[in-house]
């Protein structure tokens, strides 16, 4: 066998060895079958911007945060809060509900998908637009996206809505010669 051929036998072996080796690699870092890989468990939340606090209850409707308590005015609503929800299985959206705590149903709405990153992007919560003042639980249906399990009515927030202060009573007042509010 010549020098020429035993080189290029040599040659065509270490190409083959390194192809195995990065193809390998690749398969051996591969995740699970299914798995979807998000970074935390399911969880829908509301927001509010101004005071930048966010508000759920726990992971994929376990409650271990507690249902906490929002304080919104009327006037308020969706220019005030969003809604988003993060630990979703991509493709598919979150539907939030409202209902009132004698547990009337009072509507809901659907959000965008969640993208490959598990993310439902945060949106103006336009469910709140309009409620009469009153105690209302938000509540969240959505496929988590490691387990793949669906859930239901997981109660995101409780939301108290009250109606705005009146305005302030001005008058004019000649001897100050200013206006004054009260």
């Amino acid at each position: 066998m010549s020098h020429a051929i035993r080189r290029l036998r040599w040659a065509f072996a270490a190409v083959v060895m390194l192809a195995a080796l990065a193809v390998g690699g690749l398969v051996t870092s591969a995740s699970p079958a299914g798995a979807a890989g998000c970074a935390t468990r399911g969880h829908a939340y509301l927001t509010v911007p101004v005071t930048r606090s966010v508000f759920f209850s726990g992971y994929e409707g376990d409650q271990s945060l507690g249902l906490r308590t929002v304080n919104i005015d009327t006037g308020q609503t969706s220019s005030y809060v969003n809604t988003g929800a993060n630990g979703i299985r991509p493709g598919t959206s979150v539907t939030f509900n409202l209902f009132r705590t004698d547990g009337s149903f009072v509507r809901g709405i659907q959000t965008r998908t969640a993208g490959s990153n598990c993310v439902v992007n945060e949106q103006r919560a336009t469910i709140l637009d309009f409620l009469n003042p009153g105690q209302y639980v938000l509540t969240a249906n959505y496929f988590a996206g490691n387990s793949g399990q669906y859930i239901s009515n997981d109660a995101v927030v409780q939301l108290a809505v009250y109606a705005p202060p009146p305005p302030p009573v001005c008058y004019y007042d000649p001897d100050a010669g200013a206006t004054i509010c009260m």
